[in-house]
């Protein structure tokens, strides 16, 4: 189980942390330019808003969505011919069913993140590049991209320990009859969790933490 819930947990970490960072950082790079109508602020304050709420309601509401007899996904995929998912029951699609739901979440609190790193870029090295014919693109991986790396840099360590340390959506969104048995998306916390205060293993779950610890320290 444990081998299990450490190869889940790096799963969760591998695809969660490049594909939230990567949406994360294309949306501050459009929304750091001016729009009409002040509207950056309108769409920045949207990307946002999934971050305000806590993990513990989000997962719920993220379960009912998921629920396979009255979940909406299911209900908008029927219109395109797409048979119902047991998205939280299947062992196949629980794990990719919660990294969906924890991208959505967390998308718009790097964002901010890079928003404050795009503002301290001065605005002549891209008056310069502009001068000297460099198109869009070019500014962005010769320009925006190098000055961006330490926040780069330190946007994957924070997303890397946040998602070795996934617990809340994995608890509460595959636990009742709308999720599946929690040991096929079983991940480190949630073992932790389960040897320590479900059967009172409390020094195998001292010694997954050491593991958990020594993993994060590797990483970052």
């Amino acid at each position: 189980l444990f081998r299990m819930a450490l190869v889940n947990t790096t799963i969760f970490a591998v695809v969660t942390v490049p594909v939230t960072l990567l949406l994360a950082f294309g949306v501050a790079v459009l929304l750091d330019r001016p729009m009409r109508g002040r509207l950056e602020n309108l769409y920045k304050f949207l990307f946002f808003l999934p971050v305000i709420p806590t993990m513990v309601p989000v997962s719920v509401i993220w379960k009912w969505i998921y629920d396979p007899s009255y979940g909406i996904l299911n209900y908008a995929l029927g219109f395109l011919g797409v048979p119902p998912q047991g998205w939280l029951i299947s062992s196949k699609y629980a794990i990719w069913a919660i990294i969906g739901m924890t991208v959505w979440k967390n998308v718009g609190y790097y964002m901010v993140l890079f928003l404050v790193g795009l503002k301290d870029i001065p605005m002549d090295y891209y008056e310069a590049a502009g001068i000297d014919g460099a198109n869009a693109w070019q500014r962005l991986v010769h320009i925006t991209v190098p000055l961006m790396r330490p926040m780069l840099l330190f946007n994957v360590v924070i997303a890397t320990i946040f998602s070795y340390n996934v617990f809340a959506q994995v608890y509460v969104m595959t636990e009742g009859p709308q999720g599946s048995p929690s040991n096929p998306v079983r991940v480190i916390v949630l073992d932790m969790y389960e040897n320590g205060f479900r059967y009172l293993k409390m020094g195998y779950a001292s010694a997954e933490a050491m593991v958990l610890l020594l993993i994060v320290l590797v990483l970052t």
